[in-house]
């Protein structure tokens, strides 16, 4: 009789050890279903916990851990604020930047900018640009002096305002935070204003706003300080690798604007993906 009670026994810790197993690897298939591409933080905090919990000594702490964990991060991961950057993303402004630097080189009589400078200037505050265009001449600290006497409205003409941007900032600004991180010194706020933009955005950091302009995160790291938000909170578009570093030091996730070539956590070629991205990851946006 003790044999067979001690063989009953062997058997329902059987039993118990193969359910418990059979549910930490149900919940751990769970969270991968969930979470099977999501290249962020909590994504990847998701997938890690989905193996772990086949590690967890008993099926209630590993319930207790996923639940606390989960509902932490599922309610810090809703995004609040949209970050955009200027050039290349709200903008097309390649040629008002190529003939905005080229007035600049015609005048002190030097010739105009290769294709290596244009991608330069690009990316690049108005400061660095003009360091790197007039590096092997006299007049660098000249043109800066002249670049900041400049009058930049003769170039917003070439200046080609994204298609459905307007559309989209009238679609998210009633659940959302808005901002611009640019490297764009003292011309950004002409930029917004003659296009009607300014009233769209809570707040805007450009080159003038910060000691370290991108790639240092410190424009991006203001803006969640503004909000009292955190990083995963926000979402960071920008078209370039400094953007792409930007993003990366400051911990926010980053959508790569009509660049497949940049490792980001989203891509796109549209900007109203960008509200089907937000309101899909929140379900019910929030502001703030």
């Amino acid at each position: 009789e003790k044999r067979k009670a001690r063989g009953g026994n062997t058997s329902a810790k059987r039993f118990c050890s193969t359910t418990s197993f059979l549910n930490w690897y149900i919940m751990s298939l769970f969270l991968f279903a969930q979470y099977p591409v999501d290249k962020t933080l909590t994504g990847k905090l998701h997938r890690y916990l989905g193996v772990s919990l086949l590690f967890c000594p008993s099926i209630l702490t590993s319930y207790a851990c996923f639940s606390l964990i989960y509902n932490k991060w599922s309610v810090m991961n809703k995004i609040s604020v949209i970050i955009f950057d200027c050039d290349g993303v709200m903008f097309d402004s390649r040629q008002a930047n190529i003939n905005f630097y080229n007035h600049l080189l015609r005048h002190f009589g030097l010739p105009i900018m290769n294709e290596d400078n244009v991608g330069f200037v690009h990316m690049h505050t108005a400061d660095k640009s003009v360091r790197h265009i007039f590096r092997d001449t006299p007049y660098m600290e000249m043109a800066q002096e002249y670049r900041m006497r400049m009058d930049y409205t003769p170039f917003l003409k070439d200046m080609i305002l994204e298609p459905e941007l307007k559309k989209l900032l009238e679609d998210l600004r009633p659940g959302f935070g808005l901002a611009v991180a640019t490297n764009r010194s003292n011309t950004i706020g002409t930029v917004l204003e003659s296009h009607g933009l300014s009233k769209y955005f809570d707040i805007v950091v450009s080159s003038l706003d910060v000691k370290m302009p991108k790639p240092h995160p410190e424009s991006l790291l203001k803006i969640l300080r503004f909000f009292k938000i955190g990083p995963e909170e926000a979402l960071y578009i920008g078209d370039s690798q400094v953007d792409n570093e930007t993003a990366r030091a400051a911990g926010v996730p980053f959508m790569s604007y009509k660049n497949m070539e940049l490792e980001a956590d989203y891509h796109s070629d549209r900007l109203m993906d960008i509200a089907v991205l937000v309101n899909s990851r929140n379900k019910a946006p929030q502001r703030g």
